[in-house]
């Protein structure tokens, strides 16, 4: 059903999205907690206490009100059970996913997208979306011989040079190594040093645990749950972790992929975990890895059991349910280039029917745009699809990979939209970096993949000449370094001020190329190499309360500076005072209706005796 509000009784609720994943860490705690501990704490990781940070606003907006005429926003608001209904099914289409890649390439995530850039250190930078890198060595489909030789030889003591190669996998494969070697020499004795801070085996994030097979922990850095069956353990999407970890580990070791509380960001991370199954015990040690990592490990994997067992046998495994292909909502799909679907892990009820035709809220067409962005070497490709986890649409990153020519094979993640700016501008960055100006060519092209609706990629001078952009930026009169909003403040120089190296957050108002309307912006701007990459959202169109509110503002700006001629373009449909149900509409004091951006036809018409249903 759905409920009716006006800006003048505004009904504010907390974000669906984050109300719904609460709700499934509440469901995890209940499910899982069996420590005596009174607080959350994930199995393998230390308990931390919550931080919390805000981030600062530049921007203000002024609040202005008629007394001669009555101002109102009408907007219908969907209940979530509306949100969700009926096309769940058709909306559970996913994707996303790697292929195999070099180390140099997965150290940047791709070729073209993150190339080193000394100056910046994604990797010190727990908010930045590059985050942590791997390398060729954790790739699943071929890990090499962990550090230290096999089970049961003579190792150096903990800390030796086994215990310093250069990649995260490397260390983690070396931890296990000389864990099974002390294990071989002790046996069960060794579990209390592994446990133990001084013992050699806990170096900051980097522990190694051992779990029983029925998923006791007999080896942890918190000895708060060792002991404790952890076998139904559950991340805050529901899913098994420890069992998970069981299913994945061989005696051969293999990797294992789950979502952890990180104890350095104290926050739940996607960690990827070298475990070895040794003497009826399972030995592990791992490290965190970001969304975009884990979707392209798993489409690295999809790509390797195609390669290995056929398109058929492949295709059933990744759509069986199969722990390697699904993760809460990070799950493999594959398409043929008609837009066939293939595989999916999430909905294996969409297998066999075509997709080319599926249409996100927006009535865009996704599948052909991700079978478009697939190359042989990956490349990732963002649109709107339904999470399966929080029942929302929401914008997803996935990462796609042409196989033989005739298959895409991905899988992906979801994003905030402000994790989506950040992403772009980083990207675009990246991108320079690898191509110099160049780059700009793709950055302005509505095609290249920096612009999605009103969220797009600005690079400016520090001249504030505007080298490229995807959007049609023509109705801003004169310079852009000179531009102005309605309060009178130069918003573009202010922002080439505020711009920094390392980036940050920048709040002001302009022009929104979709709606035509002048609304606050958020942008992620920084510095490189002597130009000022921005990339922003309106807040606006991502709430309706937002747009609520920006609507009204703008009705009443223009209503003091024409007066009643202003009630006229209120009317057009054309005229910017309607987005889809929102939209703008104007009362005399005795009912007459005065303007209506929806309906017209009511302007003249006395609406005082209106009734509802009721």
């Amino acid at each position: 059903m759905n409920g009716r509000a006006t800006w003048l009784t505004v009904f504010k609720s907390a974000p669906i999205k984050s109300a719904l994943r609460g709700l499934a860490a509440v469901k995890t705690f209940l499910t899982s907690s069996r420590s005596s501990t009174p607080r959350r704490r994930s199995a393998l990781n230390h308990p931390s206490a919550e931080a919390g940070g805000r981030l600062s606003s530049r921007s203000s907006t002024s609040r202005r009100r008629s007394a001669r005429i009555v101002l109102a926003l009408s907007v219908s608001l969907a209940l979530v059970a509306s949100a969700c209904g009926g096309a769940a099914e058709d909306e559970l289409d996913g994707l996303s996913g790697p292929p195999q890649t070099t180390q140099e390439e997965d150290e940047r995530e791709n070729t073209i997208f993150r190339p080193e850039r000394p100056d910046r250190d994604d990797r010190d930078d727990p908010d930045d979306p590059g985050g942590s890198t791997t390398s060729s060595t954790d790739d699943p489909e071929g890990p090499p011989t962990p550090p230290g030789g096999e089970p049961g030889t003579t190792i150096s003591p903990p800390g030796s040079s086994v215990r310093q190669p250069g990649t995260k996998a490397e260390r983690v494969q070396g931890m296990v190594a000389d864990a099974i070697a002390l294990y071989d020499e002790l046996k069960e004795e060794a579990f209390a040093q592994f446990s133990d801070p001084d013992g050699g085996f806990i170096e900051g994030e980097f522990y190694v645990y051992v779990l029983s097979t029925d998923g006791r922990s007999l080896a942890h850095p918190d000895p708060s749950i060792v002991g404790q069956n952890l076998f139904d353990l559950q991340d805050s999407q529901g899913v098994y972790v420890v069992r998970g970890i069981l299913g994945s580990a061989t005696a051969s070791g293999s990797w294992a992929n789950y979502r952890f509380t990180n104890p350095r960001s104290e926050v739940e991370e996607p960690k990827r975990s070298w475990v070895i199954l040794h003497s009826g015990y399972v030995f592990g040690a791992g490290y965190y890895i970001t969304e975009a990592e884990w979707a392209q490990s798993m489409v690295s994997e999809a790509v390797a059991l195609y390669r290995a067992a056929g398109g058929e046998r492949a295709f059933e495994q990744i759509s069986g349910g199969d722990g390697d292909f699904i993760s809460g909502e990070i799950y493999v799909f594959a398409l043929d280039l008609d837009g066939v679907s293939l595989a999916h892990a999430a909905n294996p009820s969409l297998v066999g029917t075509d997709r080319s035709a599926a249409r996100d809220s927006r009535g865009e067409l996704f599948i052909p745009k991700i079978i478009d962005a697939a190359a042989p070497d990956g490349a990732w490709v963002v649109y709107r699809r339904l999470n399966p986890v929080t029942g929302a649409e929401e914008l997803k990153r996935s990462w796609v990979v042409l196989v033989d020519g005739i298959i895409v094979l991905g899988a992906g993640y979801y994003l905030e939209v402000d994790e989506f700016a950040r992403q772009l501008a980083n990207d675009a960055v990246d991108l320079y970096s690898a191509m110099g100006e160049e780059a700009f060519t793709q950055i302005s092209d509505p095609n290249g993949g920096f612009v999605d609706g009103e969220v797009y990629v600005l690079v400016l001078t520090k001249d504030g000449d505007p080298v490229a952009h995807p959007v049609d930026l023509s109705s801003i009169e004169g310079d852009l370094y000179d531009y102005q909003d309605r309060e009178g403040n130069y918003v573009i120089r202010d922002m080439i001020l505020a711009a920094t190296s390392r980036g940050d957050w920048y709040d002001y108002r302009f022009p929104n190329p979709v709606s035509g309307l002048e609304q606050p912006r958020r942008s992620w701007t920084l510095t490189y190499d002597g130009y000022v990459f921005s990339a922003g959202f309106y807040p606006a169109t991502h709430g309706s309360i937002d747009l609520v509110k920006t609507l009204v503002e703008n009705a009443l700006t223009l209503y003091e500076a024409e007066g009643d001629t202003a009630l006229d373009e209120i009317s057009n449909p054309q005229g910017g005072f309607i987005s889809g149900e929102v939209y703008v509409f104007a009362l005399g004091q005795d009912g007459v209706s005065l303007a209506h951006a929806a309906n017209p036809s009511l302007v003249g018409t006395d609406r005082s005796a209106a009734r509802d249903s009721r």
